[in-house]
C-alpha cells in the first residue's frame, strides 16, 4: 500500500441527520447543544486564522513546549496532524483524510 485515502469529514464527523435546530430566523436550545457537541468533536490542526500566511506555510511559527513528565517539543491544536505525520512517516505510506476543522470560531471542510 502507497496511498491510503479517507473520506470527506471522516475525523471530526459528518453531520448527517444534523439539523442543529435552525429554521430560518430561529435555533431551538437542543440546537445549540447538538452544533457545540459537533464543534467540540472537530478537529484542531492549529492553524492560525490570524494571517499568519508564509510564517505558517512554512513552518515557521513558533511551538509550544508541552511538559508530561519530560519536557518535549511541541504541538499545534489537538495533534491530530502529527498523529498522521507520524503514522505516515513510520510507514511510507501517503495519507489523505478529509477533516471537519475548526479554527478560531468558525468550522472547515478541509483534507490533509
Amino acid at each position: 500500500v502507497q496511498l491510503l485515502l479517507f473520506p470527506e469529514a471522516y475525523l471530526g464527523g459528518y453531520p448527517r441527520t444534523c439539523s442543529f435546530g435552525a429554521a430560518v430566523g430561529a435555533r431551538a436550545p437542543e440546537g445549540r447543544e447538538q452544533f457545540l457537541h459537533y464543534f467540540r468533536d472537530a478537529v484542531d490542526l492549529g492553524d492560525t486564522p490570524g494571517g499568519a500566511g508564509d510564517d505558517w506555510v512554512e513552518r515557521r511559527l513558533p511551538r509550544p513546549k508541552v511538559t508530561t513528565g519530560e519536557e518535549k517539543e511541541g504541538i499545534r491544536g489537538d495533534g491530530t496532524r502529527e498523529v498522521l505525520e507520524e503514522v505516515a512517516r513510520e510507514t511510507g505510506v501517503f495519507i489523505i483524510t478529509g477533516v471537519v476543522e475548526r479554527a478560531g470560531g468558525s468550522l472547515y471542510c478541509s483534507v490533509v
